[in-house]
């Protein structure tokens, strides 16, 4: 089984979703996931079922203002745009899904992105992090205001994807009250393990 995971440098960066992904792929070694390498070493140590997949810049902003007898709105921009950079740097390839990442949106465009690069895939699947706009009405970044366009990207982006899972049951619970399409729930402990308990290692030297 081969899965494309449509996040970046998993293996070098540190977040809760690169987290997840990690202990995803060393969870499943009979599955081969291939991931996007944007400023990660491509001799990064990974384990053996883990394959980056350089990113190619082939597509830009500016380039949507010669395409688009009308334009599309803006705020939709930088989604395509990237949807449309992954999808070129697996032009040709075959997956059995496609996952991505809630913390962002380019899944709203990755279904015609990857068709017109002739990408083989069975299914999208979205996985539940945690939205950016609540992040934003919490005050981390823009004083607590709505972002409206970016919470319908969201929306939209959950309501086109063929499957939704995540591991916090009680955010899935709140996406279950904003839309009608189901999301599976699964037990964090199906994909992380409990630290194991360490002996102390008695020392004669005083603390620094």
């Amino acid at each position: 089984m081969k899965v494309l995971i449509t996040d970046f440098d998993l293996f070098a960066k540190v977040g809760g979703g690169q987290t997840f992904y990690r202990s995803l792929i060393r969870k499943n070694p009979d599955i081969d996931f291939y991931y996007l390498i944007d400023k990660e070493d491509r001799v990064t140590k990974r384990p053996d079922n883990a394959h980056g997949v350089p990113f190619q810049e082939k597509y830009f902003l500016a380039d949507l203002n010669n395409f688009f007898d009308v334009n599309p709105p803006k705020w939709v921009y930088r989604s395509f745009i990237r949807a449309s950079n992954i999808a070129a740097s697996v032009a040709g390839m075959e997956f059995d899904l496609v996952d991505s990442p809630d913390y962002e949106q380019w899944a709203i465009f990755l279904r015609p992105a990857l068709d017109y690069h002739r990408v083989k895939f069975a299914k999208i699947a979205l996985s539940l992090h945690g939205k950016i706009s609540t992040t934003l009405k919490l005050d981390w970044f823009n004083q607590g205001k709505e972002n409206i366009p970016l919470e319908l990207e969201e929306w939209k982006q959950y309501a086109t994807v063929d499957l939704r899972y995540g591991i916090s049951k009680s955010y899935i619970d709140e996406w279950q009250s904003l839309s009608p399409f189901s999301a599976h729930y699964y037990h964090p402990l199906h994909f992380f393990e409990l630290p194991q308990p360490l002996e102390a290692i008695a020392s004669g030297d005083r603390p620094i």
